[in-house]
């Protein structure tokens, strides 16, 4: 692979993404690093999402119609399946990269010695504000972590939490045929990806901001979260020994005792708190505190 210039698949997948979906298009589109392609998966969209990408005739830009509405793990896979290159990137319609972001990520993969998965960079988080009818960006860091991320011990960095931003990720697509089947994940393919991917292959953090991560309601959902944590939790079981993922797991119990919580269904909260065990929660809490102080991202 060394001095090469692999093939990239960006996938795309777009279910009535049209408000955004333009700025995605052309943070790919003009890419500094030209070897790429674009699954268009069109996740049967009823709004003008098609009638934005035929304005980009680039011939490099495959699309693909739904044959039913599926659930985004499931779109996701689907739309694996029809890629070419042996790189593989997903971007969200609302998300956006900078225009050195595949070619940060290539010159890493062309000049790296060991059986590299997965290439990830840091990531801005931004919402649009509107402020006297203008138009402007609020952003901050989603992971403003100070060291070098590829010194960081992945494994037990990811088993606390997801803390990789998912439109920064260059995935090798064996990797991804390894980890086998994802699309049982309604919200949380990335998680069971990256996690399987950082137990069986190499993982490099570029230290640089390459994305922007769109921040709004629609991410931020209650019931999303709540399928998200208990995702996570079966993606450790799944990928574990019991007898380890027991303990492994337990951030993320933590994490759902808190969202019971905050909805106010402390019976639920109790109970799980009792299957959890005293001092396991004790301990999760404070793995909990100290990765939140590390990565400053949400609980």
């Amino acid at each position: 692979m060394r001095n090469k210039k692999p093939l990239v698949s960006v996938i795309i997948n777009c279910f009535n993404g049209e408000k955004f979906l333009e700025e995605a298009l052309y943070s790919v589109i003009n890419q500094t690093y030209k070897n790429w392609e674009i699954i268009f998966w069109d996740n049967q969209s009823t709004d003008k999402s098609f009638q934005i990408l035929k304005r980009y005739s680039h011939p490099n830009i495959r699309y693909f119609y739904a044959k039913k509405f599926t659930q985004l793990g499931e779109a996701r896979e689907l739309a694996f399946a029809k890629s070419k290159g042996d790189w593989i990137a997903f971007l969200d319609c609302d998300d956006i990269w900078y225009l050195n972001k595949l070619k940060e990520q290539i010159d890493i993969v062309t000049n790296y010695n060991g059986n590299l998965g997965l290439v990830y960079s840091k990531c801005e988080i931004f919402c649009d504000v509107i402020k006297n009818k203008k138009k402007l960006f609020r952003r901050k860091a989603i992971q403003p972590f100070k060291g070098n991320l590829q010194s960081l011990k992945i494994n037990k960095e990811l088993f606390n939490g997801n803390f990789i931003p998912f439109p920064s990720i260059l995935y090798k697509k064996q990797a991804i045929i390894d980890a086998g089947k994802f699309s049982c994940y309604k919200f949380s393919p990335d998680y069971y990806l990256n996690l399987y991917i950082s137990l069986n292959y190499e993982v490099y953090g570029l230290n640089k901001i390459l994305c922007l991560y769109r921040f709004h309601d629609s991410n931020l959902s209650k019931s999303t979260r709540e399928i998200g944590i208990l995702e996570a939790i079966n993606i450790i079981y799944r990928i574990t020994p019991k007898f380890k993922a027991d303990i492994i797991s337990r951030t993320h119990k933590i994490r759902y005792v808190l969202f019971l919580i905050t909805r106010l269904n402390i019976k639920k909260a109790y109970k799980y708190l009792l299957e959890i065990g005293l001092w396991n929660s004790i301990l999760s809490i404070i793995e909990l505190y100290f990765y939140f102080i590390k990565f400053k991202t949400k609980i």
